[in-house]
């Protein structure tokens, strides 16, 4: 069970209440950090739509109130999610897509903006996407990293992301897509699968 929880009382509950993830955590203070590490909750702070609204949100006509609402979450955020992983706390990546100036398909934005917004590393972002993902869907066993026995779902991608993480953003940089250990998709892939 997971709650969709922005307000600091909001995540306290959701925490009293035993549930498996938090969604948002925006406004976390230090006793929601405490209970949040204490029971191993992960969060999914979802802040590349907050950051779509404030950037296009007058291009989608939402009222300035909106916008700056948007923006205020978007720095508490950033916040708690610094917070919650300089305490050692558990991140996945995700967010809120599907609208019209956050799309889906767009999901690698979520990855750059922790980097150059939030100020993780890339790695720390990619363990954030893949192997507390997994462990989120309560699936840590099974996929999330490269080991040997587990499933895996590969990206090949032409260049470096630990030095540039945007270069995820760009699917012509896709060397190869592995699923089940074959090539589906990327520059490698071809009508037969290998």
């Amino acid at each position: 069970m997971t709650g969709h929880c922005r307000a600091t009382e909001g995540i306290k509950n959701a925490l009293r209440a035993g549930f498996d993830a938090v969604e948002h955590a925006t406004f976390l203070d230090d006793e929601g950090l405490a209970m949040l590490l204490e029971r191993d909750t992960p969060v999914v702070p979802a802040l590349q739509f907050e950051l779509a609204s404030v950037e296009r949100g007058r291009e989608f006509k939402l009222p300035q109130a909106v916008i700056d609402g948007h923006k205020e979450t978007l720095e508490g955020g950033a916040e708690s999610a610094r917070r919650i992983l300089k305490a050692g706390g558990r991140l996945g990546m995700g967010g809120d897509y599907g609208f019209a100036w956050n799309p889906h398909g767009d999901y690698a934005k979520e990855l750059t903006f922790f980097v150059k917004y939030v100020g993780f590393t890339p790695l720390e972002t990619i363990r954030c996407a893949t192997r507390t993902g997994a462990e989120i869907m309560g699936r840590g066993d099974e996929l999330g990293t490269l080991e040997p026995g587990k499933l895996a779902d590969v990206l090949v991608v032409d260049g470096d992301v630990v030095a540039d993480i945007a270069l995820l953003e760009d699917r012509a940089r896709f060397v190869a897509v592995m699923q089940g250990g074959l090539v589906k998709a990327g520059q490698l892939a071809t009508t037969t699968p290998r």
